[in-house]
């Protein structure tokens, strides 16, 4: 049973990676046995497709992806001002630490987020990312009596802070950006100033 496991977990890794570096729709099935070291019937075994072991892909880690962002708003109460700039802030740490943990996940994240086509791994795609839409856009509801501008505008508003905090974290990743608590607080201060004004 430990073998199983074993080869599951490995076609997962090693499957998550080669999708993050090459894009889901230009890795072939072949080239998913040869990275993974297993045949065809054993990758079909586990996953009984391709786009089966993406959407397991999707499921795990899109699912840890949304408890950390779901953990990171928790004790937001829609109290004030500061309040929602410091759940700001705690989202995008919580964003940066993710990522680090889980590079390869955030960079086919952050690749399918900003190429919303119909192809086979948007459509795959789709429940991960309405569920983390969720997250941005409960929360900015809630905070829509404290900011009238924000007022019927909260989704929009939603979409771009995910998108700025997405953005900033990427580059931090990729070694472009140093992202420390004072420069994630300066991020979400700029971005509040505008959708506050």
């Amino acid at each position: 049973m430990e073998t199983e496991k074993t080869t599951k977990e490995l076609l997962l890794q090693r499957a998550l990676h080669l999708f993050a570096e090459k894009g889901y729709e230009s890795v072939g099935v072949q080239e998913l046995c040869t990275v993974c070291g297993v045949t065809k019937p054993t990758l079909y075994y586990y996953f009984t497709s391709k786009l089966g072991l993406f959407q397991a892909i999707l499921d795990t880690e899109g699912a840890e992806l949304h408890r950390t962002l779901s953990a990171a708003c928790a004790s937001y109460e829609g109290t004030d001002g500061e309040e929602f700039h410091a759940t700001l802030s705690d989202l995008v740490s919580a964003l940066y630490d993710f990522a680090a943990a889980h590079e390869d996940f955030f960079r086919l994240y952050y690749s399918l987020s900003a190429n919303l086509s119909a192809v086979e791994s948007q459509q795959a795609f789709v429940q991960c990312k309405n569920g983390i839409d969720r997250i941005y856009e409960v929360l900015f509801q809630d905070a829509a009596a404290l900011f009238g501008n924000m007022r019927g505008f909260e989704s929009v508003y939603a979409q771009l802070f995910q998108s700025t905090a997405c953005y900033t974290v990427f580059q931090a990743v990729s070694g472009s950006l140093s992202l420390d608590a004072d420069t994630i607080g300066r991020i979400t201060h700029a971005f509040l100033w505008g959708a506050a004004s």
